[in-house]
Formats: structure tokens, C-alpha cells, sequence
């Protein structure tokens, strides 16, 4: 009888035992290492962007002569008409001049692995998209390999 007393204390013991085992708390997650790398994102937009030029030097002077010429016609010699037309002339030209020089650039939006949004502008169209994977080397995008 002594014996299955101590049996059944060392059962409970041992049962006791892997309940305080099986109730410890998991192991906790190995934690995360930041970004694997530091320059690297996803293209999310490639945007065409027109840009005017501010003046055109010679399209404000240009128009500025050619209607110089056509106000002193009209106005058969008469100073104020001459002078009509020049800055007449001169708005006019300046504003073909600008349309004339104006340019498209490429602004390429990046969605960085560490959250941040970075802009890159592109005088031609860069080899990219968005969903391509990249990283800035230099100040510039280059495929992600």
C-alpha cells in the first residue's frame, strides 16, 4: 500500500510538472531586423510632368521687333502705335516662345523598404514602372537585382 502511495504522489508530481512546462508562455518571436536594405523600394508612380519655360529671350524680343513693325504700319508711323505693338508683340512672342521651349520630365515616385516616399526626376523616360524594384545609388535609381 506504501508503495502505491508514492506511485501516485510521483504521478501527480510529474503530472504537476509538465502542466507548469505546457503552461509557460511560447517563446517569444525573434524580433525583427530592420529594412534588409537600406536604399531599396518599389516604384509605385511614373508621372510625365510638362514644364513651361519662365521666358523666352527671344521670343519677347523677336515679337517685341515684329510688332514694333506692324504697329508703325497701322499706325502710319505714329509713335504710340509703334510702342502698341512692340509690347503687344513682345507678350505675344514671348508666350509662343515659352510654349515652343517647353519640355516633359519624369518625376518617378519610390515607395522606400523603410516606409519613406522619395521623388526622382528624369529629363527622359527612365526604364522603369510601377512594381519595379530598385535602389538609389548615387542620387539616381538603378534596377534592383
Amino acid at each position: 500500500m506504501e508503495m502505491t502511495r508514492k506511485m501516485k504522489i510521483h504521478s501527480l508530481m510529474a503530472g504537476a510538472a509538465v502542466a507548469v512546462i505546457m503552461s509557460a508562455a511560447p517563446p517569444t518571436a525573434v524580433a525583427q531586423a530592420g529594412p534588409a536594405c537600406a536604399n531599396c523600394g518599389v516604384v509605385t508612380s511614373v508621372k510625365p510632368v510638362r514644364q513651361q519655360a519662365r521666358t523666352s529671350k527671344v521670343g519677347l524680343i523677336g515679337g517685341g521687333v515684329v510688332g514694333a513693325l506692324v504697329g508703325n504700319e497701322i499706325g502710319d508711323g505714329s509713335a504710340l502705335a509703334t510702342a502698341g505693338g512692340a509690347v503687344g508683340g513682345a507678350y505675344l512672342g514671348n508666350k509662343i516662345g515659352q510654349k515652343v521651349q517647353a519640355r516633359t520630365r519624369y518625376k518617378v515616385v519610390v515607395r522606400m523598404d523603410d516606409g519613406r516616399t522619395r521623388s526622382f526626376n528624369y529629363a527622359a523616360r527612365p526604364g522603369f514602372r510601377a512594381g519595379s524594384h530598385v535602389r538609389v545609388e548615387n542620387g539616381t535609381l538603378v534596377p534592383f537585382a
